[in-house]
């Protein structure tokens, strides 16, 4: 019996084409399947992501905004009474009447645990100056307030409100100073 080796490798070889064919096509069909998969993920991640950057944007806005009503209460309340103040129970009165309750009381999510304890001591004092009834049994207490602790506490929250706004001052800063660099070129 004879091999006919040109049959043979005809036969061979147009088999070892089909079959690359077939993977060359198979491997192009999975390979677009896959690449269309990728480009969809791709772009849902940067969906999240930019609703996750805008959420954080709305965030932090909010949370400067309620940093600036802080400092502005605290210096209210600092200069209302500062030690040689006349009417100190009047002027804290004043103020936490105009610009705490539904303002800063309801920015407290966005401070840290001390200043909240502090905003929660003014209230709780405020509340003692308000009621008639508690008057005989907190005048002491008030009086040690007034005297010793709101001023020294609206210092510290003062303080505490201008830290937490540092960053946004130091950009609003530079972003003036290259304005100006800017404008005298």
């Amino acid at each position: 019996m004879s091999v006919d080796w040109n049959l043979l490798f005809a036969q061979v070889g147009g088999t070892t084409v089909i079959v690359v064919a077939v993977a060359w096509l198979t491997r192009s069909i999975i390979k677009q399947g896959l690449s269309r998969d990728i480009e969809t993920h791709k772009a849902n991640l940067r969906h999240q992501v930019d609703s996750a950057i805008a959420g954080l944007r709305i965030h932090d806005k909010d949370r400067t905004e309620a940093h600036k009503r802080l400092f502005a209460f605290a210096k209210r309340v600092g200069n209302e009474t500062f030690p040689m103040a006349e009417d100190k129970q009047g002027g804290f009165r004043r103020v936490m009447a105009s610009d705490y309750w539904e303002k800063v009381q309801l920015d407290q999510v966005y401070f840290s645990d001390r200043a909240a304890e502090i905003l929660d001591h003014f209230e709780d004092m405020y509340t003692c100056m308000k009621r008639g009834e508690l008057v005989d049994n907190t005048a002491d207490e008030v009086e040690g307030f007034l005297d010793k602790e709101v001023f020294a506490q609206s210092q510290e929250l003062s303080a505490y409100a201008r830290s937490a706004t540092h960053t946004l001052r130091t950009a609003v800063q530079q972003s003036e100073a290259a304005d100006a660099a800017s404008r005298r070129r």
